[in-house]
């Protein structure tokens, strides 16, 4: 697959913590809530099956959003 040259960039960096990002997002995603979980495992399937997937995360302060999505940066 052809990315481009920042993307192939970022991949790079990041390659030798793959394993370390993988672990810390199971550990966090065992502390999710329900609705965090349930948005986690959507995501996370559409990125394994290859599928298209428009999500939109929204929520008052202080709900998890961040952590939701850098638990989610981490395991992709």
């Amino acid at each position: 697959m052809s990315y481009g040259r920042e993307v192939e960039h970022e991949l790079a960096k990041w390659a030798s913590y793959c394993d370390d990002l993988s672990r810390h997002a199971e550990a966090a995603a065992r502390t999710f809530e329900l609705e965090q979980r349930l948005i986690y495992e959507e995501i996370i399937a559409a990125v394994i099956d290859k599928q298209p997937l428009c999500i939109f995360i929204d929520g008052q302060a202080g709900t998890g959003k961040t952590y939701l999505i850098q638990t989610i940066c981490d395991k992709i």
